[in-house]
């Protein structure tokens, strides 16, 4: 072995010492009953490993980093969102310079120091090829910021290959990446659900612990963990998980839909509707908040809570024909059958060329079997747009009440 490439072994194996992280190859083995952390067996990180899949706005696969991250499981249910809007600004707030930490801040003034030089290949960092003037005069803050920038580009590229399918690929490339920058929450983040989609949940589950250790005030992965803990059933380490999360967010307004869907996921109730009125509080005039309050209300029976927010709403928001729609639907849920008529009819006039609102006007008039009102409403609607489905609902009404008037 040439000095030129002893010497860059040696400086490569101090900044790994540095980093304070010998990473492991996640070989499926459960850390010991402190954690990766170093806590004891009572604290979040004491808790057992696995996730679920996470797609999000798949900040996995873009690398943008979108806690879209944290919001998979919820995308089949309407009611998430506007737990994931805010999410997504969780995460991307995360991932500015300040809310990431020195790092970043300090790989970006010795990559200037330097003029912006890159190394073409990996054996510019690791060695490969003779030894020049130039390299001799390299410092160690120089060689530390040619090792930050081959681990991004190891990223990048191990994103082309995810985007591929090239799954095994990604995983060895960000691993490697790990090693050079133990502190790149966008490599933990894809390395995770690279594990997740190789089924190697175990091994996604101990990147989260490395992430944490490595960025303990970094409330991602607790987030992370905790979602993927109540997946298993194992609600209270998840809940731990998530109690560690938001001692870390406290005051961020992102945090509290995020928590409440948590909740909600625990069936813990009060917790659920705490966050959402504390998120309507902070931000009285967030539509996405007082709809998900409004949301809550109705699942558990608060018809007239939520009549009031939808209100609000609507208030807010006085073109928008689907607050309206949304109010009706909880004016009729209230048996306010003329105001949910009301709210309807402004619909419509906000958009009278959506056949869903008189649809669900006939709808509403049927039910309250008024029959005349709904048969003439429901006319209107295969008058207006014959081919569409609506009118063909309404046909199938029509026939329904004809047979019921008999």
């Amino acid at each position: 072995m040439s000095l030129r490439n002893t010497a860059i072994l040696v400086v490569l194996i101090a900044i790994a010492l540095a980093g304070g992280l010998v990473y492991r190859l996640y070989d499926g083995g459960e850390p010991s009953a402190a954690g990766a952390t170093g806590h004891d067996s009572a604290t979040p990180g004491a808790a057992a490993r696995e996730d679920g899949v996470v797609s999000y706005d798949e900040d996995w696969h873009s690398g943008d980093g979108r806690a879209t991250e944290l919001a998979a499981e919820d995308e089949e249910d309407e009611d998430f969102e506007a737990y994931l809007q805010a999410i997504d600004e969780y995460d991307r707030r995360r991932e500015e310079p300040e809310a990431n930490g020195s790092d970043n801040d300090m790989a970006s003034r010795l990559i200037a120091s330097i003029g912006g030089r890159t190394p073409g290949t990996a054996s510019a960092v690791r060695g490969g090829g003779g030894a020049t003037d130039e390299d001799k005069e390299r410092t160690p803050q120089q060689d530390r910021a040619a090792a930050m920038r081959e681990a991004d580009r190891m990223v990048r590229d191990a994103r082309q290959a995810i985007a591929l399918g090239n799954y095994a690929e990604a995983a060895e490339m960000l691993k490697e990446s790990l090693e050079l920058n133990p502190h790149d929450r966008d490599a933990y983040r894809s390395l995770a659900n690279v594990y997740q989609k190789l089924g190697l949940t175990e091994e996604a589950g101990l990147v989260y612990e490395d992430w944490i250790a490595q960025r303990p005030n970094d409330a991602t992965p607790y987030y992370q963990q905790a979602k993927r803990l109540q997946s298993q059933g194992r609600n209270e380490d998840a809940l731990a998980y998530l109690q560690t999360f938001q001692q870390l967010t406290r005051d961020e307004l992102s945090s509290y839909p995020m928590a409440a869907s948590m909740y909600r996921k625990l069936n813990m109730k009060a917790e659920e509707r705490t966050q959402l009125q504390t998120w309507v509080s902070q931000a009285p005039d967030s539509v996405a908040a007082r709809n998900s309050l409004a949301k809550f209300y109705m699942r558990n029976g608060n018809k007239q809570a939520a009549v009031a927010e939808y209100q609000t709403v609507a208030g807010l928001t006085p073109e928008n024909a689907s607050a309206y729609r949304n109010l009706a639907g909880a004016y009729q849920a209230a048996r306010m059958y003329d105001d949910a008529a009301n709210a309807l009819v402004t619909a419509m006039d906000l958009q009278p060329g959506n056949m869903a609102f008189p649809l669900q006007l006939g709808d509403l008039y049927r039910r309250t079997r008024q029959f005349d009102a709904a048969l003439q409403t429901y006319y209107s609607v295969i008058h207006d747009a014959p081919d569409s489905t609506e009118a063909a609902r309404a046909r199938r009404h029509i026939a329904r009440i004809e047979r019921q008037m008999k």
